[in-house]
């Protein structure tokens, strides 16, 4: 199993984050269906991620080696040796001649005297009586002793008839032998990861969720090109009118020390947005100093949910904001085109005085 470390990794993966977002809120295992085209299948994480049949399969299988999710055995898939085919045929066949015409008896006990035969030796006229002491069968004293099973072709018994399977698309007949086994999982959510879905390590797919309830744009992640030609990647970006606010997230079991404040400032002095630095559980007292120095605006929480309280409510205020300044931008042009506009009438509108000296002259 990989460490905590390779998981947290993981959890940056926006596919990642759905599925276990998914599987959080149902609360349920994942478990494999059938169909005879693609075999058993995982139709569920195919829908949550828009992927294949193989790649969901890889998918899952990678969180399970990393540690994110617990599997266990679902079903043996049966595959045909030759074309690899799921859409298989079983049936069963006597182990001395080959022939499927098989019969199956049920084996019962007569519990009062111990007689055990096949129920067929048990049938008289239309009842059920004991060969041996002639009491007649009731539910209560007698019980089953399993099965025995006949070749209708050769005449001979067995305690279990032979598996025989045929491939439906190209016809090959094979035995378990000859079969190609497959393991099938079904996958639930580790203790580990619970802990630390528990602890935040999802807050990124929260966060922006609930800006997008705001009526605010939010990619996450967001990758942006800085003014000095770099590449630089934030866990979200948000963006309105031709703002930007961008957040980043660590999560730490440890206070955070002042190398990822630098790292921050680093990315930070390529561009000119406002910018949110969430430490999950906070900061060391150091990288407190350096990111006060910096002016990063940082949000501390032990708590993941009183990160995304603080959050809603700064980003409520900038809308708000926003918001405001953009009314009072419509109004103040809605003022200015008045003004013009009565400008323009004074202006073709002849003066008191010239009208007085006009009738003068009259």
């Amino acid at each position: 199993m990989s460490s905590s470390v390779d998981r947290k990794s993981l959890y940056k993966d926006s596919k990642v984050e759905r599925l276990l977002l998914y599987l959080i809120d149902r609360e349920h295992e994942v478990t494999p269906s059938f169909d005879l085209e693609s075999g058993y299948r995982y139709l569920e994480v195919e829908m949550v991620l828009g992927e294949g049949v193989k790649e969901s399969e890889f998918f899952l299988e990678k969180l399970a080696k990393a540690g994110l999710l617990d599997r266990k055995i679902h079903a043996l898939g049966i595959r045909c040796p030759k074309c690899n085919g799921s859409n298989i045929q079983t049936n069963y066949k006597c182990p001395f001649c080959g022939s499927i015409d098989i019969d199956k008896n049920a084996i019962v006990e007569h519990i009062a005297c111990g007689y055990i035969d096949l129920l067929a030796n048990f049938k008289s006229n239309d009842e059920f009586v004991c060969p041996k002491c002639r009491t007649k069968l009731e539910a209560d004293n007698y019980r089953s002793a399993g099965s025995w099973y006949s070749c209708l072709s050769c005449g001979k018994r067995m305690e279990f008839p032979s598996p025989l399977h045929e491939c439906r698309d190209d016809g090959t007949k094979f035995g378990l032998d000859g079969a190609s086994l497959d393991k099938v999982y079904s996958y639930a959510l580790s203790s580990p990861a619970r802990e630390e879905i528990r602890q935040g390590v999802l807050l990124r797919g929260a966060i922006k969720e609930r800006l997008e309830r705001l009526g605010l744009k939010a990619e996450s992640p967001s990758t942006l090109v800085g003014r000095s030609g770099v590449e630089h990647g934030f866990d979200i970006l948000v963006l309105k009118d031709g703002r930007r606010v961008a957040i980043d997230l660590l999560f730490s079991d440890k206070p955070i020390l002042q190398i990822e404040i630098i790292k921050e400032k680093a990315k930070l002095l390529d561009f000119d947005f406002d910018f949110y630095l969430v430490a999950v559980p906070g900061l060391g007292e150091e990288a407190r100093k350096l990111a006060e120095f910096y002016k990063i605006s940082v949000i501390e929480a032990a708590d993941p949910q009183r990160v995304l309280g603080i959050i809603t409510e700064a980003f409520t205020k900038e809308k708000s904001v926003i918001e405001e300044e953009d009314r009072a931008r419509v109004e103040a042009r809605a003022t200015s085109e008045k003004e013009r506009a009565k400008q323009k009438i004074d202006e073709g509108r002849p003066g008191f005085l010239s009208s007085l000296f006009k009738r003068k002259e009259r």
